[in-house]
């Protein structure tokens, strides 16, 4: 079983040195930009580890509605981001449901079904406890807008 460690992102230059299994980005959809920015400062000749988006929401361009993990893709292609492999997490589930135990759960999606089937099997005691649960799915562009 792989030891899930979480360090501050004053930290991220050094530990991206060590190559990690996972990046999991929690930004707000203002942040996405910013986002961008710093995983292009890191990236090592132009590619990223996996990434495992949290912000849930939508953005516009060109007068169309974007889900925000196209909005990162997007973006990071622009900055030259090579091989990207983008999942996303989002749910019904609230903050002070999940603080008071109220039975939640959330989807993992990407556009791969075995990236996302990846990313559950690697975190799933992370991802299932104590009334939470998580769930797998390839849908990332087919309604699912975690909104």
């Amino acid at each position: 079983m792989r030891k899930i460690k979480f360090y501050k992102y004053e930290l991220i230059k050094s530990v991206i040195k060590k190559k990690p299994d996972l990046i999991v980005l929690g930004v707000s959809s203002k942040g996405i930009d910013w986002a961008t920015e710093e995983l292009k400062k890191i990236a090592i000749n132009d590619e990223l580890p996996p990434l495992l988006m949290l912000t849930k929401g939508l953005s516009i361009n060109n007068n169309n509605y974007e889900l925000l993990v196209d909005k990162l893709t997007r973006l990071l292609l622009q900055k030259g981001i090579k091989n990207l492999n983008i999942s996303a997490v989002g749910g019904p589930c609230l903050a002070a449901g999940l603080a008071n135990r109220v039975q939640s759960g959330v989807i993992i999606a990407s556009k791969d079904i075995n990236i996302a089937n990846e990313v559950f099997e690697q975190n799933y005691k992370m991802f299932n406890n104590n009334g939470f649960e998580a769930w797998v799915c390839k849908l990332i562009n087919s309604g699912i807008t975690f909104l």
